[in-house]
C-alpha cells in the first residue's frame, strides 16, 4: 500500500504518493459520481487533512464515500466544511505533517456504513474509524483511464 523506499509501513486503508513538497492536490471524481464532491472535514486526523464526501450511483443504489487527503502541507486557502468543490479544483499541497519527513500524499476512499452521514459525524476525525467507514480499494471506484 506505500510507495518508495522510505514508506514501508502496510495496512492502513490508503495509499501513499510520494510527491513533491507543496504539489497541488485535486478532486477527483469517483465513477458514477452524482453532483460535485462536498467538504467534509478540514483540519487535523493525517496531519493536516481535508475530506471530501462523494455520493455514487451504482446501479440502483446511491452510496456515500469519502476521500481522505491526508498528510498535507496546508489546506487550499479559504476551503471549509460544507463547501462543494468541482473536480480539478486544487484542496490542498501535499506535505509531511503528521509524518515529519516523508513528504507524501496519503489518499484513502472509504464507504460510509449505512446511516451515517458524514457531515455528522462528531467528533469528524471518527471518519475513518470502522464503526462509521469500510476502506475500500480506490481501484474499484476511481474512474477508468
Amino acid at each position: 500500500q506505500r510507495r518508495g523506499e522510505s514508506l514501508s509501513a502496510v495496512g492502513h486503508g490508503g495509499v501513499d504518493l510520494p510527491q513533491e513538497r507543496g504539489t497541488p492536490v485535486r478532486v477527483v471524481s469517483l465513477r458514477g459520481e452524482v453532483g460535485e464532491p462536498e467538504v467534509a472535514f478540514v483540519g487535523e486526523m493525517f496531519g493536516h487533512t481535508v475530506v471530501l464526501r462523494h455520493v455514487v450511483r451504482e446501479g440502483t443504489e446511491v452510496k456515500t464515500f469519502v476521500a481522505i487527503h491526508g498528510h498535507l502541507e496546508s489546506p487550499a486557502p479559504d476551503l471549509q466544511a460544507g463547501m462543494s468543490v468541482r473536480p480539478g479544483a486544487t484542496i490542498g499541497f501535499v506535505g509531511d505533517s503528521g509524518a515529519l519527513g516523508v513528504v507524501h500524499l496519503h489518499y484513502e476512499v472509504r464507504l460510509m456504513r449505512a446511516g451515517v452521514d458524514p457531515m455528522r459525524v462528531d467528533p469528524p476525525q471518527h471518519l475513518s474509524h470502522q464503526d462509521v467507514s469500510i476502506p475500500c480499494d480506490p481501484r474499484n471506484v476511481l474512474p477508468f483511464q
